[in-house]
């Protein structure tokens, strides 16, 4: 599957990368803007799904949610903040991915991207993503 990542923790991003590549999605782009999510969506290739980070440097990400909306490009709201209800309404078939997260959720949610089910794990998982504190990466190999 070819994903677009839209994250503004540079540690957060590389480590989601690594786990996407690791899960055989190959990364069409990265963001950490909505301005630069924007571009990338232009710039192609089109992704086949997103994960958006809700919130990048301060600002919500609602207008790349629009944009992959209308664009038919199934997409997951990453966020350390609980399910919106206002934003879930505006977007009804986007997933919501809880920070932290793990690679297992990574990979359920993306499943259900394809499927348009919402299959990812609630808990559970060996490897939390999306942390802000420094032991929610996974340590160097």
């Amino acid at each position: 599957m070819r994903v677009l990542l839209i994250e503004d923790e540079f540690l957060v991003a590389t480590a989601v990368e690594a786990v996407l590549f690791s899960l055989g999605h190959e990364v069409v782009g990265s963001a950490a803007t909505v301005d630069a999510a924007l571009a990338a969506l232009d710039r192609g290739p089109s992704p086949d799904a997103a994960i958006l980070d809700l919130n990048l440097r301060g600002q919500p990400s609602l207008a790349v949610a629009q944009e992959l909306a209308r664009r038919h490009i199934p997409f997951v709201f990453a966020s350390g903040y609980e399910r919106d209800e206002a934003v879930g309404k505006q977007f009804p078939a986007a997933q919501w991915l809880r920070k932290p997260y793990t690679d297992k959720q990574i990979n359920a949610t993306l499943s259900g991207l394809r499927t348009g089910e919402d299959r990812h794990p609630r808990e559970g998982g060996d490897r939390p993503y999306g942390a802000s504190k420094p032991h929610g990466f996974p340590p160097s190999p």
